[in-house]
């Protein structure tokens, strides 16, 4: 059983009356939307084809020419243009352009006659009211680069020329991706490390830069070292360590303009803070004029905002010019 479903909205309404007889042309003011099928194939199988109302639709439509030999033409390569109809995976050739192809095999009244390579087919094409459409067989043209053998069915209509799923993808004229991915839902810190597992090995820096001009008529000032408890020495020196791997500091041997005194002090967790005590180069810097924004300056900034991320260590983060 070959099935469609159309994705447009029909008048449920008003619905087309089907007719004993099944009609010649089954395009007229309509499309052909979706020709599915749910199974293979056979001489007995059936199609339905949906047609929707085109007055005032301007939906867009995909055309493309496929290079084709066909029968009964020798080695030539006849440029077909079809529609892409990616919801059909049946595929039609109008006795137009048939006509065009084999202009003695059809007849005035679009009866093919003296055609061997037309094979006679009990597929029924059904159209979305109920109304069957009449074809007149189908047939097989090789297709593309890869002479794909490609079956048409021949319908009388004023519509294009149908190319369906099944014929795209075989003519690599679309591709099909679908990705499943499951995301495991965040509930802590942990959760993150253990998805960003290389996010959280080092402290990262902000993007640029931060350059400290100095008032040019000041002299600068070399501080002494200064003396720290005999106890907290280890404990310094190996946060100086840490902080020279982070990329925090930089070990410097040679003599410069500006030495600070060192300064430490103990946070809540009972580990060490260290810091500089620049009381003389902060007197000839240049200060430059910031705003600090409130939080009534920035709350709504928040709005659809998931997470809040606190920055320990800010001015780490931050490159400084030499």
């Amino acid at each position: 059983m070959i099935q469609a479903n159309c994705a447009r909205h029909h008048n449920k309404g008003n619905p087309k009356k089907s007719s004993a007889k099944p009609p010649n042309k089954w395009y007229k003011k309509g499309k052909v939307h979706d020709l599915q099928e749910m199974d293979s194939a056979t001489d007995d199988d059936e199609f339905y084809v949906n047609t929707v109302d085109s007055i005032g639709d301007e939906r867009e439509e995909i055309f493309t020419r496929i290079p084709a030999k066909v029968p009964k033409r020798g080695t030539a390569v006849m440029k077909i243009k079809c529609k892409l109809d990616t919801r059909a995976n049946a595929n039609i050739l109008t006795l137009r352009s048939f006509k065009q192809i084999y202009s003695n095999k059809v007849t005035k009244n679009n009866k093919i006659v003296s055609a061997s390579f037309v094979r006679q087919s009990n597929t029924k094409l059904i159209g979305y009211s109920g109304e069957p459409i009449r074809h007149s067989g189908s047939v097989v043209f090789e297709c593309g680069k890869a002479k794909f053998p490609l079956k048409l069915f021949l319908v009388d209509t004023d519509g294009p020329n149908i190319l369906g799923l099944q014929g795209c993808r075989a003519l690599d004229l679309i591709k099909i991706n679908c990705q499943i991915q499951h995301t495991k839902p965040i509930k802590d810190v942990h959760d993150l490390q253990s998805i960003y597992p290389t996010q959280f090995d080092q402290i990262g820096n902000f993007e640029g830069t931060f350059h400290i001009k100095i008032d040019k008529d000041s002299s600068p000032v070399v501080h002494p070292p200064r003396k720290y408890p005999v106890n907290s020495l280890k404990e310094l020196e190996g946060e100086l360590k840490r902080m020279e791997q982070l990329g925090v500091i930089r070990k410097e041997n040679e003599p410069t303009d500006w030495v600070n005194s060192l300064a430490f002090s103990r946070k809540a967790n009972g580990k060490l803070r260290i810091c500089l005590d620049p009381k003389d180069l902060n007197k000839v810097i240049k200060r430059t004029h910031h705003k600090i924004p409130t939080l009534e300056d920035i709350s709504h900034k928040f709005s659809g905002a998931r997470y809040l991320d606190v920055a320990r260590c800010a001015a780490w983060l931050l490159g400084h010019s030499p």
